[in-house]
């Protein structure tokens, strides 16, 4: 996941030629010869600890004032604190392992780790998978995933711990652990901080970044996907795409209006935000995330890139 330059063609064409020189000269010992990465080695992740939070520095590496990877940029975030989102997880593992992190550290697809395009580097976050109730803790010292519909690539171990590592994904939630004050609450017990209202005034749609609340089930005792009991997982819950909030009702409406022409199941759902009326513009139920990846596809040919997934 670590961002690397773009190369020039000419520059690479002539470094590629220089390569094969070396290589001819330094034999089959060479050590930067590429070596196919390892399968993953079983693991009974459930044994596996999770990150301890601790104060830590923030990394100059892993922070810059934006980057840009893919056409789109990016601004990290300096702090923040009462993090709270919920979307689609997924994990990287052998092709990223042993390399660079944008922590500087290197990757480690056995340790409790994830990488996240905005939080700040590194930091410590609870994520719990909403299908399950499972959790962990983990140490965010990577950026990524650059996928369309993601919000979090968790580590090879994180993955099986939390039980998404065969199904690929996972709707999860993520939550900011204070790390001067290391207390991981019961995310099905816990009150809430109220949010603050982020709302579109004007005619461009632009996703609400306000948290909601999350009804998670109790935390699960059962072991690792790879030895779990039938019956164990259940269903994906429900969840929707949402892709604009707006102050006036005909804004929203006239969303709509132009999303369904190309799309199905587009609704617009009132709510309060901190005393503020606001219309919510959702594309959904789904239950799968193929199906959501394919709507999120549709949605960028039509120019909206901004959404995120809420599961009420």
């Amino acid at each position: 996941m670590t961002l690397l330059p773009r190369r020039l063609p000419g520059a690479w064409l002539l470094l590629a030629t220089f390569s094969i020189v070396i290589a001819g000269c330094a034999g089959p010992a060479t050590r930067d010869r590429a070596q196919p990465p390892a399968a993953p080695r079983e693991i009974d992740a459930q044994r596996v600890p999770d990150a301890v939070p601790h104060p830590e520095l923030l990394s100059k590496y892993g922070n810059p004032d934006s980057y840009e990877v893919m056409g789109q940029r990016y601004f990290p975030m300096r702090t923040a604190y009462g993090f709270v989102e919920r979307g689609i997880a997924s994990w990287y593992g052998p092709d990223f392992h042993g390399k660079r992190t944008s922590s500087g550290e290197r990757y480690d697809m056995y340790q409790m780790t994830a990488a996240h395009k905005t939080l700040p580097i590194p930091c410590y976050v609870e994520v719990v998978n909403l299908q399950t109730g499972r959790r962990a803790v983990l140490k965010v010292n990577d950026r990524g995933p650059f996928k369309d519909n993601r919000v979090i690539d968790l580590s090879y171990v994180a993955a099986r711990k939390l039980g998404i590592w065969q199904k690929g994904t996972g709707l999860v939630e993520i939550r900011l652990i204070d790390a001067a004050h290391p207390i991981v609450p019961n995310v099905a017990g816990a009150p809430r901080a109220p949010a603050p209202a982020v709302v579109a005034s004007a005619e461009r749609p632009e996703a609400a970044r306000a948290p909601e609340p999350v009804i998670a089930a109790a935390p699960s005792a059962h072991p690792d996907v790879a030895g779990a009991k039938a019956g164990d997982l259940q269903a994906t819950p429900p969840f929707f795409l949402q892709v604009g909030a707006f102050v006036e009702f005909d804004n929203a409406e006239r969303l709509r209006t132009r999303l369904l022409a190309s799309l199905r199941d587009v609704h617009v759902s009132p709510a309060d935000s901190n005393g503020q009326a606001v219309y919510r513009v959702r594309v959904g139920p789904f239950t799968d995330v193929l199906t959501s990846d394919q709507v999120v596809q549709k949605l960028q040919q039509l120019g909206i890139d901004q959404h995120r997934v809420v599961t009420d």
